[in-house]
């Protein structure tokens, strides 16, 4: 592979700069979780940093709910009735 190829691939990936942030996210709130649900079922992106707290949870678990992420999509599952947690 050219020098080039390579120069412009970790150029690409120091712009993304997902992997050296580790930033120590706190866990998410049951208000903010719901707030998410919401927004992705609506069909509105989430911030890079809901979308980062969420892949390190993942999968979250609040009620009815099963959020994941993966590869920058998020999935959620509503289970009706069923306490997620409790399983």
């Amino acid at each position: 592979m050219p020098i080039t190829s390579i120069r412009r691939r970790v150029g690409r990936l120091e712009g993304v700069a997902m992997f050296v942030s580790v930033v120590d996210y706190p866990t998410l709130t049951s208000p903010e979780i719901n707030a998410i649900a919401c927004r992705v079922q609506m069909g509105k992106p989430l911030t890079a940093d809901e979308l980062a707290r969420v892949t390190k949870q993942s999968p979250v678990v609040d009620g009815e709910l099963l959020i994941r992420a993966h590869r920058g999509t998020v999935f959620i599952k509503r289970y009706g009735g069923i306490d997620l947690a409790d399983i």
